[in-house]
């Protein structure tokens, strides 16, 4: 059982490592979902929130107050489309698109020095080992 804890120990301290450095080289001081659910908007333009939720796992609430966020810091516009009033369509506005760009970019650096200590044949190995990992429904 001690080996299964230390395993997942590793994970969490993997995971947490990213999000601190991500937040220690973005400048701004949007929240790691936030710039997340912004680069999946930016590839997805004109998503609607629902789908927002069903991606993050949070309740439509929450998602509503990130987004209401996210729309006055001029990163989102919603828009209402002619055919359906009860959703509303998300696009990046040009300052979001760059913060996204941007967090794109930090974020593939980060896991390029993380992973800098790994030949290619390990980062293969350690792919296939994490894709037998199975999450509980």
């Amino acid at each position: 059982m001690a080996d299964i804890e230390a395993t997942i120990a590793l994970f969490h301290q993997v995971v947490r490592g990213e999000e601190v450095l991500v937040r220690e080289k973005m400048t701004n001081h949007v929240p790691t979902q936030q710039l997340m659910v912004l680069t999946y908007i930016a590839a997805h333009p004109g998503i609607i929130q629902r789908n927002i939720v069903e991606l993050i796992g949070r309740k439509a609430a929450t998602v509503s107050v990130m987004l209401k966020n996210m729309e006055q810091q001029g990163l989102i516009i919603r828009q209402i489309p002619s055919d359906n009033s009860r959703n509303k369509n998300i696009f990046v506005t040009d300052d979001g698109q760059k913060l996204a760009e941007t967090f794109k970019v930090t974020r593939q650096r980060i896991h390029q020095e993380m992973l800098t200590n790994l030949s290619a044949d390990e980062r293969q190995q350690l792919r296939q080992l994490v894709a037998k990992i199975k999450i509980p429904s």
